[in-house]
């Protein structure tokens, strides 16, 4: 009884962390990768240059029933890394920017760690699922937003 509560509300928990959330798109089934779609704009120099927050959300150790003798990571609660990405659409290529280290998914909770972009970084190509998704969202025509 107390096994199937606590799964119902596990199961509810979750589906209001992701309605509230409704504006992030995960890139594939339980990848942990998420793509904001309001928050793409477009360059007003280059209109094939767009820029995208993604959410990488990492469960706590507990939910990951992960054992810390084998696990590097050992997070006692869920973490997400925010990284704002700028895609060029044209070449499928795409640098990072800044990032940020929040103790709760979709960038919630208290920032951790920061780091601003580097102003060396290149354009490199976008390889692998995750990474075409993510141009997809990003890169098509019904994303306008400036």
């Amino acid at each position: 009884m107390n096994k199937v509560f606590i799964t119902l509300l596990m199961i509810t928990t979750s589906s209001f962390v992701l309605a509230e959330n409704a504006n992030w798109l995960e890139t594939q089934k339980e990848s942990h990768i998420f793509i904001n779609k309001d928050s793409i704009t477009i360059d007003k120099e280059n209109p094939n240059l767009k820029t995208v927050t993604i959410s990488v959300n990492i469960p706590s150790m507990q939910d990951r029933k992960a054992n810390p003798t084998k696990t590097k990571l050992t997070n006692p609660y869920p973490l997400s890394y925010l990284t704002k990405f700028t895609i060029n659409c044209q070449d499928k290529t795409a640098k990072m920017g800044e990032q940020h280290l929040h103790e709760n998914f979709f960038g919630q909770g208290k920032v951790l760690e920061q780091a601003d972009a580097d102003p060396h970084a290149q354009f490199i190509p976008l390889e692998g699922p995750d990474a075409k998704q993510i141009w997809e969202v990003t890169c098509s025509p019904e994303q306008s937003s400036s």
